[in-house]
């Protein structure tokens, strides 16, 4: 097994584990995978729908009461019922993850921002003015016609792609659900409106674990595809986020690594 490596480690104690695991990635390409198929390195750490309902809750309660931070919208909508629970069934998606979610709430909602003064004086940001969060729709709801964002070609590359969670006009995540397919795990992908499509390397409740711990960040999940949005990336150079939520990792996106086959 990989060690988890701790940022906070001592210089010669992070050293050591790199050096471990760089070993060990060596061991298991040679001996347990001749073929030499890649190796990635994924951050892999879940957390079940109920917990993060629970995590939510508080979240949205923290930033309702911070000075400096402003609560748009929030709520958690009722479970859903066994005819929506059933439609996301015989679309293919039987991945025990994305039901239970759904049979928890029906679609969930944050939206926030740093205040003006915030984020202009202390910070020179705009970008934390913007609406951070994210907009998990119901099931109903991801069965509508997306015609209209994705386009009526009926050979595009977007064609099976079914958002769950539309936080802005100009992007959003989906599940792909193609005819005829069965998605024991489910296969999240990022679309935006730039007709850009990526797959993100997360499991549904690694989705939801990452999703808390940016707390929905402007554009969080491109941290997990080759085209970072700079603008995130900017704002996780700066001490804003750590400044305004005590608990937030600026390596939410890069913290535990462990050895997957492509």
């Amino acid at each position: 097994m990989l060690k988890v490596i701790n940022f906070r480690e001592s210089n010669d104690d992070l050293l050591k584990t790199l050096v471990q695991n760089f070993i060990l990635c060596i061991f298991v390409t040679i001996i347990t995978n001749p073929d030499g198929k890649e190796i990635i390195l994924t951050t892999y750490k879940n957390m079940k729908p109920q917990e993060f309902l629970e995590k939510i809750k508080v979240l949205a309660d923290y930033i309702e009461n911070h000075p400096q931070l402003e609560l748009i919208d929030f709520g958690i909508e009722n479970p859903a019922d066994e005819v929506s629970i059933q439609k996301l069934i015989d679309a293919g998606m039987q991945d025990p993850q994305v039901l239970d979610f759904y049979k928890q709430a029906n679609g969930v909602r944050l939206q926030w921002c740093v205040e003006d003064e915030t984020a202009y004086s202390t910070y020179n940001m705009e970008v934390l003015t913007m609406i951070q969060g994210f907009n998990f729709i119901p099931i109903d709801g991801i069965f509508q016609d997306w015609k209209p964002l994705f386009g009526a070609d009926e050979d595009s590359k977007f064609k099976f792609l079914f958002p769950f969670n539309f936080f802005n006009e100009d992007a959003c995540d989906c599940f792909e659900l193609a005819e005829g397919k069965k998605y024991d795990k489910a296969e999240i992908y990022h679309f935006d409106i730039e007709g850009k499509k990526y797959k993100l390397p997360l499991d549904f409740n690694t989705y939801l674990q990452k999703l808390y711990e940016s707390k929905g960040l402007w554009y969080w999940f491109s941290m997990f595809t080759p085209d970072k949005n700079p603008d995130t990336e900017m704002i996780l150079s700066s001490s804003a986020m750590e400044d305004l939520f005590p608990d937030f990792d600026p390596y939410f996106y890069d913290k535990i690594y462990m050895i997957k086959f492509s």
